[in-house]
């Protein structure tokens, strides 16, 4: 044989092992991915059999890639096939391991962002429990893990599936029966650790959101515990980003987290009972929103300022702050006049959004209108307001109210 002819064989060989290895690659694939059917069984035996004194390093990255592995359906279906929310529940149950539940009830997690799997967790008492109980944990990392599995499942009760009724609910009753408000508050109000706050806010600001049936689920949250929970989270959050009378968000997080806050208390206010909660922590929740009234392109956002003026106007009947009316007015002026400089120079902010700023601004000030003995607010905006922005409060009153009789300026 030559070497020419040596060489194609060898080039045939190496092309039919290859071939060989690139069939048993897909034979051992889940689904279209690239991850191995293999490895994935041979995680869930290692967990079946885990005792604690068998954690490792090789086990924790191992985990770690399942959990990657996990924001993929096709892995969750397969892991589903082969009972794994069991075995997970099993040893999140048993283990004392925080970096051990904190990788487990992440996958959990990961696992419900798929309908199929929320299914099997909401049908099996012992499952839900499971999550349940996991609110009185105290690593805080299980616990950001937690609350994200819980926010997949409010999807449910948005959609109202025929298989899940929101009315029987299991996370339903919880919100019902003032539990879920108890262990969310307790949190608030106690954890020092900034992501899981974040995490807790994000996931109430949810809750609250949620209308079913004409069932404002707000009204479940709306308790001394917890507005009182709000206001410890404040101090934990955001005391480091005042300076003084100067307020300003670390980073975008932070921003959206006040963002939450804000909304949160918000969704309160729409009930008698959550007015009557925020009033006796009015005078402490007002002193913080002046520090979020900034103007949108010095440090503040549109949606926070439009947000805090509405939560404002909420809380005149019971708490009216001359200071922070008479700095909403001239932040707003300023505002609406960059606005419709920026619109002459083909530069504006979105219409939506500039009249959602005009229209939350008037509807405060005719709740200070009504609220506010007039002489008052004449003597306050004489005392506090330069003429711009004075001319500029009654202009919005009248462009609500035409009838009403207005000054002109300070000298009257």
């Amino acid at each position: 044989m030559d070497a020419r002819e040596e060489f194609d064989q060898n080039a045939d060989t190496d092309a039919n092992d290859e071939e060989i290895d690139c069939d048993r690659i897909r034979g051992d694939a889940i689904g279209d991915t690239v991850y191995s059917e293999r490895f994935v069984l041979r995680v869930l035996i290692q967990l079946s059999q885990y005792q604690e004194d068998k954690w490792s390093e090789d086990l924790e990255s191992d985990l770690c890639v399942l959990w990657d592995m996990t924001a993929t359906s096709a892995v969750v279906y397969f892991l589903m096939k082969h009972d794994c929310l069991n075995i997970l529940a099993s040893l999140i149950q048993s283990s004392s391991n925080p970096r051990l539940l904190e990788i487990l009830v992440g996958i959990v997690g990961n696992m419900c962002c798929v309908r199929e799997a929320r299914a099997v967790v909401s049908e099996d008492t012992r499952l839900y429990g499971m999550l349940l109980q996991l609110l009185t944990c105290p690593d805080p990392q299980t616990l950001v893990q937690l609350s994200r599995c819980l926010q997949s499942f409010t999807w449910d009760l948005l959609r109202g599936d025929a298989t899940l009724v929101a009315d029987q609910h299991w996370l339903e009753r919880q919100v019902v029966s003032g539990q879920l408000c108890s262990s969310l508050a307790f949190i608030l109000s106690s954890s020092l650790n900034e992501e899981l706050l974040m995490a807790i806010l994000d996931l109430l600001n949810t809750l609250c959101g949620l209308e079913i049936n004409d069932k404002d689920y707000s009204r479940y949250f709306a308790t001394t515990e917890m507005t009182d929970g709000m206001l410890e989270c404040w101090n934990q959050l955001f005391i480091s980003c005042q300076d003084g009378s100067n307020f300003e968000f670390m980073n975008k997080q932070q921003e959206k987290s006040a963002l939450h806050w804000v909304s949160i208390l918000l969704a309160f206010a729409g009930h008698e009972a959550g007015r009557e909660h925020l009033g006796k922590r009015a005078r402490h929740i007002i002193r913080t929103l002046i520090l979020w009234i900034q103007e949108p392109d010095n440090g503040g956002s549109d949606t926070l300022l439009i947000t805090t003026i509405s939560l404002l106007e909420a809380l005149v009947s019971v708490c009216f702050c001359e200071e922070a009316f008479c700095k909403t007015i001239r932040i707003v002026r300023k505002t609406m006049e960059k606005n419709s400089c920026d619109f002459q120079n083909g530069e504006t902010r979105e219409d939506l959004t500039f009249l959602s700023l005009k229209e939350s601004f008037g509807n405060y000030c005719m709740e200070v209108l009504k609220c506010v003995e007039r002489r008052r607010i004449d003597t306050i905006l004489m005392d506090c307001c330069n003429n711009k922005s004075i001319k500029f409060f009654w202009k919005i009153v009248q462009e609500r109210d035409p009838d009403l009789v207005t000054p002109v300026d300070r000298s009257q």
